[in-house]
């Protein structure tokens, strides 16, 4: 797993956090997916530990997504405590003259071993639940399956040596458009999908305090908003998905302000 340098999209130091270090008190979680690239059934529970060993199955592109639970300290002495995710996306594949070569309707050709769906769009707009205005600013981050065991796609624009570039976001009007061409190159396997967004805070309690993922919008889990994604439709016009409601993440405490006891939360968000 790689070394945590940022929280709530903020560097450590602009943030005045001084050291970050593992709970072991807490359990730490993996997924990885679609299946049948990596070894496993897809999900593991580390508990304390950080590493974990998966083996190629075949060729293909797959997420890792780990959960890990951190303390951190800063240099105003208070300590925070949260879950951050870490990902990484996995290229398993081997290149020679003899293996077979994809060709969409258009008559192009792609590296063998991409998602059967290598273009289309799909098109939506994220509204704040209780208020049903747009949610500007959402990220993207991935199309994931219905069956989260068999993962997802991340959504994100990559630099020459890896690193994201750039994610896509939500408009001012709460609108967002993902090419599959642009956004997933390395193609997307059908079937049924929902998509995984977060708008992050981005308030003054990110000066203040480190926990504030409680303050995030995450789409509203249930019921699951599911769509079906497959060759023949995503090559007759664009996907429309229609509202997706976005509410704040559930399931998290807000950090606590010592002089009242109560739950710091900003009035202004969202």
């Amino acid at each position: 797993m790689p070394v945590a340098d940022t929280a709530d999209q903020m560097k450590f130091s602009d943030a005045g956090i001084t050291s970050i270090a593992h709970r072991y008190d807490h359990d730490n979680f993996v997924k990885w997916g679609p299946s049948g690239i990596l070894s496993g059934d897809g999900e593991e529970t580390l508990g304390s530990g950080t590493t974990i060993t998966l083996l190629a199955a075949d060729e293909g592109t797959a997420n890792v997504r780990m959960t890990a639970f951190w303390e951190s300290r800063r240099s105003n002495g208070m300590v925070g405590h949260g879950y951050q995710d870490f990902s990484w996306t996995v290229i398993v594949g081997s290149f020679g003259p003899d293996k077979d070569v994809y060709k969409p309707p258009s008559g192009g050709q792609v590296s063998d071993k991409k998602g059967e769906i290598t273009s289309g769009k799909i098109k939506g707009r994220a509204v704040y639940r209780p208020t049903g205005k747009p949610v500007a600013g959402a990220v993207i981050h991935s199309l994931d399956f219905e069956d989260e065991a068999r993962g997802g796609y991340q959504i994100h624009k990559l630099n020459p040596d890896g690193s994201v570039k750039e994610q896509l976001k939500t408009g001012s009007d709460g609108t967002f458009e993902i090419d599959i061409a642009t956004w997933t190159p390395s193609g997307v396997d059908p079937g049924t999908f929902w998509i995984r967004m977060i708008k992050p805070y981005d308030g003054p309690l990110v000066h203040e305090v480190w926990a504030t993922t409680c303050l995030d919008l995450w789409p509203v889990q249930s019921p699951l908003d599911t769509f079906t994604l497959t060759e023949e439709r995503a090559w007759a016009g664009p996907i429309d998905v229609g509202i997706i409601m976005m509410d704040k993440v559930g399931g998290v405490d807000c950090p606590i302000d010592p002089s009242t006891g109560r739950p710091i939360e900003d009035t202004n968000w969202p």
